[in-house]
């Protein structure tokens, strides 16, 4: 097992050891946390991207069902 060094509660290098249970080092944690950031940027803007459309549908189909009532000959 490689040493373990802490100074301050943070992690110089190597695993960090609380309780008996081994914590992998910070930059390992930091490196996956990007990598999650990434991947998560992109499905946050899908689905922005589809409430601007669905918004878009909603009001158009709003006016145009006002429009229909205004405009009805019979």
């Amino acid at each position: 097992m490689p040493p373990v060094r802490r100074t301050g509660g943070i992690v110089v290098s190597g695993p960090v050891v609380r309780h008996g249970v081994t914590y992998p080092a910070l930059a390992d944690h930091r490196r996956a946390v990007e990598s999650v950031r990434g991947r998560i940027c992109y499905v946050v803007l899908f689905f922005e991207i589809l409430l601007g459309l669905a918004s878009v549908l909603i009001v158009w189909f709003a006016l145009y069902t006002v429009y229909r009532l205004v405009n009805d000959e019979s």
